[in-house]
């Protein structure tokens, strides 16, 4: 079926494919929105992941540089560990910091205070909470209860600083969209996420 026949058939209760099998509204959009979503990854969407996130690397407090650049200027004094007041930020086995939202979710303090405090370089400082970059949120679609739930669920869009304008919740679509350009990837909408695990996963994605 192509795009032309695809839309017509959207005027109708069911649409058909020429194969003849027969495909209600719902599955219809659900399949549009996952084709849609292969076709935006390559402008900032993000596309979903599938139950086993990949190997990614390790994600860094607001403000890290490039991850290569970290790794020779930061000393793992400490300073943004203490910083922080919420304990989001915690060591990796070389001494350097990271940060773990399975564990705790960074909450975007006012002032992003542990970039202001690391005094080598290896954070740059940032004051506002759209200048965060930690990494992305991902959606593993097998676990999202979006659908299934009677409430429709959406704790992780209620629970993001950004709002829509980095992740946002449709009717039809299976999962949450996430915009990989605004998305701070603070793990705030995972920690949030009611299933175990968690249908969201923080991918590092390192922009700085």
């Amino acid at each position: 079926m192509n795009t032309y026949s695809a839309l017509r058939a959207l005027n109708g209760k069911q649409s058909h494919d020429m194969s003849g099998v027969r495909i209600d509204r719902r599955d219809f959009l659900r399949l549009a929105w996952h084709r849609g979503r292969t076709i935006m990854a390559g402008l900032g969407r993000v596309p979903p992941v599938g139950a086993s996130p990949p190997v990614r690397p390790r994600l860094r407090p607001p403000g890290a540089v490039q991850e290569g650049v970290f790794e020779k200027l930061c000393t793992g004094c400490g300073s943004c560990v203490e910083a922080c007041g919420v304990g989001a930020i915690r060591v990796d086995p070389d001494g350097r910091p990271i940060v773990e939202p399975a564990v705790q979710a960074c909450v975007l303090c006012v002032d992003i205070p542990c970039s202001r405090a690391c005094a080598t370089g290896a954070l740059k400082p940032v004051v506002e909470a759209w200048q965060v970059k930690i990494g992305t949120a991902r959606v593993a679609i097998d676990r999202c209860v979006h659908l299934h739930a009677e409430d429709g669920c959406g704790r992780c869009v209620q629970a993001c600083p950004l709002g829509a304008r980095a992740i946002r919740l449709y009717p039809d679509a299976p999962a949450p969209d996430i915009s990989a350009l605004v998305c701070t990837g603070c793990g705030l909408c995972a920690a949030a996420c009611p299933t175990e695990p968690p249908a969201i996963d923080i991918n590092g994605d390192f922009l700085w």
